[in-house]
């Protein structure tokens, strides 16, 4: 395309990449691989490097591009999401109930075993309540994954809610009826946000990230004030009680989001960020 049309500016943009595993320092490869993965980065240098720009999901992945592929165009363009992705789903006032919900899959490589744990010490201390629900929104996509965090917290099934995926509308209207948005974070991995968890920033509701992933999620935490990490299960078991207790007292929980820094987030701030990128190109 750049030999077809010479003035055109080219952009190429990378939502993922190459291998995942790259992204986890701890992650150890077999000679074979590393021969694909030096062949497959090779490729990706030798096109790259004739083009205007590249914009990548996160830092970690802008990363890689300049220190491996040797960029110096490379700009982070976040998933984020929709300004006005919940306008038109109403809050549900006739819920009583203390609703966690964790929407969208999880993964075998995730640290689950650390939520389920501050889930139990949560949900045992509270088993008498009668006004608490788990969500798991979409978790049965991953037979194995459910079945895991069924076993575990067998003794308190009644107050989880485990479903196969729903409609997007039905999934954004739990999250919006949601008191606490709940995400594992990806312990030990650099760079991965996932996309729910900026339609959780878009929801306006606080987030519980547990395990902390002590690097991107983190940062966007610190950043938003849209929520809490728990470094270890004690500590998200100590982060739920506080909140429950608050919404006992209160009727609900504070909010302390930055809306300023929020917005930054939405797709429409994302797209014109790309947009003067171009701009800057074409001067």
């Amino acid at each position: 395309l750049k030999r077809q049309f010479n003035k055109a500016i080219t952009l190429a943009d990378f939502r993922d990449y190459i291998n995942i595993n790259l992204l986890n320092p701890e992650s150890k490869f077999s000679l074979f691989s590393r021969l694909i993965i030096s062949a497959q980065q090779k490729w990706i240098t030798h096109y790259v490097k004739k083009i205007d720009l590249v914009t990548t999901a996160s830092e970690s992945i802008s990363e890689k591009f300049e220190k491996v592929h040797g960029c110096k165009n490379v700009t982070t363009i976040y998933n984020g999401y929709e300004a006005d992705l919940f306008n038109d789903i109403a809050e549900q006032k006739e819920d009583q109930m203390f609703n966690v919900s964790m929407v969208g899959a999880l993964y075998t490589y995730q640290d689950i075993d650390f939520m389920l744990d501050g889930l139990s010490m949560f949900l045992q201390s509270n088993k008498q309540s009668g006004n608490i629900m788990i969500n798991f929104i979409g978790l049965e996509y991953h037979p194995e994954v459910a079945e895991q965090v069924k076993n575990k917290l067998k003794a308190i099934e009644s107050m989880i809610r485990i479903t196969s995926r729903l409609k997007r509308s039905a999934a954004l209207a739990v999250m919006k009826n949601s008191e606490v948005l709940f995400y594992v974070g990806w312990k030990g991995w650099k760079g991965i946000y996932s996309g729910k968890i900026f339609e959780y920033l878009g929801a306006r509701k606080n987030i519980l990230i547990a395990p902390n992933d002590h690097d991107v999620l983190e940062k966007l935490m610190n950043n938003t004030r849209a929520g809490k990490l728990a470094n270890t299960s004690d500590e998200m078991n100590e982060i739920l009680t506080a909140w429950y207790n608050e919404w006992q007292q209160q009727g609900k929980l504070k909010y302390d989001g930055i809306e300023e820094r929020i917005v930054l987030f939405t797709r429409e701030s994302q797209g014109e960020k790309l947009l003067k990128l171009i701009k800057a190109q074409d001067q």
